[in-house]
């Protein structure tokens, strides 16, 4: 329970105007991507074909309908994952319904619905993987994140950087997969597509982590509010060490921004191996349940299902489905790895691994007396539930 000290006024209500901002950027970007989705998949006669081969056609409605989930949860509309993922599946069955209106000269198939189902699906997982959890330190660095990204993308310049990026991995991955993939393949324009698209995601993660890099150690010696990211340096501090911020009324805690310390590298490349061994393993496990179903199955089941698929190219929209489900449980295990790391940093060391339990703290921050390195050790007994 918070004391009333720690009540926000009534006439303070907190605005984050920086966050107002770039969630204007994210609404504007979304409309424009729902206004070229809705073109796109309603111009009349309209055929995607690249070279001789098939149109990937469905690959592109799983990035599309997934790409619309991610920017759907980023307009804060709604603030469940479930709901968003509810939202977008209902999209995608009215904007396949609208595509049989005769005027458009198009057809509804319901395998371009399995297809952004199952991108609403990936969109959705990838969203439960990247979710905050952990205690209040592990929050208090999300909380961190979280601002450097707001204050990034609420200039037009952070967003000219971060589409300079992504496009740029994007082109570099659909470059890489023409040289050394897709003359393999069967259908070489659908591995090039899938190249494109996962080296854009893979580019605004490296936006991020750049940013990440660059702002993290200014952001933290500014002391700035997570709320409304005003500088809390001239706030007064209880012994315990929470306060109130000045222009906001929220509750803020002298060891927040000391709390979001990095972890030794070698720590998290460690922890990195784990998750791809993770990953690797739930990957052969989920194969070969399929194989053990396909022979139970037998010719009752599994082969009119593969037949099915194979007519109906969804091969690889099957495969990276299966695919995305290990590769989100393995993100959400790293991130839960690291989260221990975090929340236990009172206790054991995130640089060397010295044992800190008992070593005295001032204001709930102390230091190691092997390497130097800061940590934060909570006192809960008033404040264990208090949010910031």
């Amino acid at each position: 329970m918070k004391s009333a000290a720690h009540v926000p006024a009534a006439d303070a209500p907190p605005r984050n105007v920086i966050r107002q901002r770039a969630v204007r950027y994210w609404r504007l970007v979304t409309l424009v991507y729902v206004i070229a989705l809705t073109l796109g998949t309603h111009w009349p006669e309209l055929q995607v074909s690249v070279g001789d081969g098939p149109p990937p056609d469905k690959v592109l409605h799983l990035f599309a309908f997934g790409g619309l989930t991610l920017l759907l949860w980023q307009c804060r509309f709604v603030s469940r994952v479930l709901l968003v993922g509810l939202i977008a599946a209902v999209w995608v069955l009215l904007d396949e319904w609208t595509q049989s209106l005769p005027s458009l000269n198009r057809q509804s198939s319901w395998t371009d619905v399995v297809a952004g189902l199952a991108g609403v699906v990936c969109a959705v997982l990838w969203l439960w993987a990247t979710m905050p959890i952990g205690g209040q330190l592990s929050r208090w660095r999300r909380a961190l994140f979280d601002q450097i990204v707001d204050t990034r993308l609420s200039r037009l310049n952070g967003w000219l950087h971060l589409g300079c990026i992504a496009t740029l991995d994007a082109i570099m991955a659909a470059v890489l997969s023409i040289m050394l993939i897709a003359p393999t393949q069967k259908e070489p324009q659908v591995t090039i597509l899938i190249a494109f698209c996962l080296g854009f995601i893979f580019g605004v993660h490296d936006a991020f982590s750049k940013w990440w890099r660059q702002d993290a150690i200014r952001m933290r010696e500014a002391k700035r509010c997570f709320v409304c990211c005003a500088s809390c340096a001239t706030v007064t501090y209880e012994q315990s060490g929470y306060g109130i911020c000045s222009n906001c009324s929220a509750t803020v805690h002298e060891a927040q921004w000391s709390a979001t310390a990095s972890l030794s590298r070698r720590r998290v490349w460690w922890l990195r191996f784990s998750s791809v061994c993770f990953f690797l393993m739930f990957v052969v496990c989920l194969k070969l349940l399929l194989v053990i179903a396909e022979l139970l199955a037998g010719s009752r089941l599994g082969d009119p299902l593969i037949t099915v698929i194979s007519e109906h190219r969804l091969e690889t929209i099957v495969q990276l489905t299966l695919v995305c489900l290990p590769f989100a449980a393995a993100v959400r295990a790293h991130r839960e790895l690291l989260r221990s790391g975090f929340d236990l940093q009172g206790n054991v060391c995130v640089q060397c691994g010295y044992v800190l339990k008992g070593l005295p703290v001032t204001g709930s921050v102390g230091r190691c007396p092997e390497c130097a390195a800061e940590f934060v050790r909570l006192d809960t007994s008033q404040h264990g539930n208090d949010d910031t």
